[in-house]
């Protein structure tokens, strides 16, 4: 959708976003894509926000 985009923050644990690893603290910008595949890798707390750019 124009003018949004999404932030994920991994909490806690290890998940695998579109094959990239993040570990707990990291987080990732998304923008301007149509699918997103994120995998626990081993138990794990994210956040998913929408956010307007």
């Amino acid at each position: 959708m124009p003018g949004r985009a999404l932030y994920l923050l991994v909490v806690s644990g290890q998940v695998a976003v579109d094959g990239q690893v993040l570990g707990a603290g990291d987080a990732a910008a998304i923008s301007a894509c149509t699918s997103l595949e994120v995998t626990a890798r081993e138990a794990a707390y994210v956040m998913l926000a929408d956010v307007g750019v």
